[in-house]
């Protein structure tokens, strides 16, 4: 009981102190990294930024706050020459970590200036882009950071990097294309006629370029067809008045149950 009573409270909190220092310094780090956090997720939801920037960001702030916090916390356990190292250690890896992180980001914002400067694209141009194997066609809009804005037909938004816009196969168009499928059902039906009686009441519609009209053959079984449909028009203001007199003609015309879907 002596030997407890030798212990005083200054004692005690100079035993713990440094401990004391530590915990602070975690909670700070994990209240700024918080509310880093929730401003870069505004920012995206707002659209300034993109999904793949906010990550790169957080891995930053992370990293900062680690590099000035950590060598802090550990001086009130170790020397000053293993604070030294640490520091040197710790200012190593943030260089590392941030190289690699921004890596794709910087790669993408140089393949955009690079386009830009090139004269390659520019906002508004209409076109058909090959990514990956798939086929997008879309107006274009040229935005500062990694990602390209490619405005389909239809309102949809597609994101491509712009490294793999460099790389790309790219039509530019000189008109806007409806591309959709449709899937006739019916036994034993004639493939070839089909397809030139879909032509013929395509050709009928006002808003059209009557050369750019394609149809071919997606899929066949024995009680249905299935037929890609790309049609030219002018003015991209018309399509969904286009895509409607299309649809209308193709289901009073054709002899046959079918379901039509627009293609992207």
């Amino acid at each position: 009981m002596e030997m407890f009573r030798d212990i005083s409270i200054s004692t005690i909190l100079e035993y713990i102190n440094p401990y004391l220092n530590i915990i602070i310094a975690l909670i700070i780090m994990i209240i700024i990294y918080y509310i880093a956090k929730k401003l870069l997720y505004r920012l995206r939801i707002k659209g300034i930024i993109t999904r793949s920037t906010e990550g790169t960001l957080k891995v930053i702030i992370l990293i900062t706050l680690a590099s000035i916090i950590l060598p802090t916390l550990f001086s009130t356990v170790l020397q000053r020459y293993e604070i030294l190292w640490l520091s040197i250690a710790i200012f190593i890896f943030i260089g590392v970590a941030i190289t690699v992180s921004l890596h794709s980001y910087l790669e993408n914002s140089l393949m955009y200036i690079i386009v830009v400067a090139s004269g390659i694209l520019k906002d508004g141009d209409n076109i058909q882009i090959e990514i990956d194997g798939k086929s997008y066609i879309g107006r274009v809009t040229l935005t500062e950071g990694s990602h390209m804005h490619l405005r389909t037909n239809h309102g949809a938004s597609v994101l491509i990097p712009y490294k793999k816009v460099f790389n790309a196969i790219i039509v530019k168009r000189q008109y806007t294309v409806l591309r959709f499928m449709i899937k006739i059902y019916g036994y034993n039906l004639d493939i070839e006629s089909l397809v030139e009686r879909i032509v013929n009441i395509i050709k009928k519609a006002k808003t059209i370029i009557k050369e750019e009209i394609s149809v071919k053959l997606h899929e066949a079984s024995d009680d249905s067809v299935s037929l890609d449909i790309e049609v030219g028009i002018m003015n991209p203001g018309n399509i969904n008045e286009c895509y409607e007199e299309i649809i209308e003609s193709l289901t009073t015309e054709l002899p046959y149950k079918i379901d039509i879907k627009i293609l992207e």
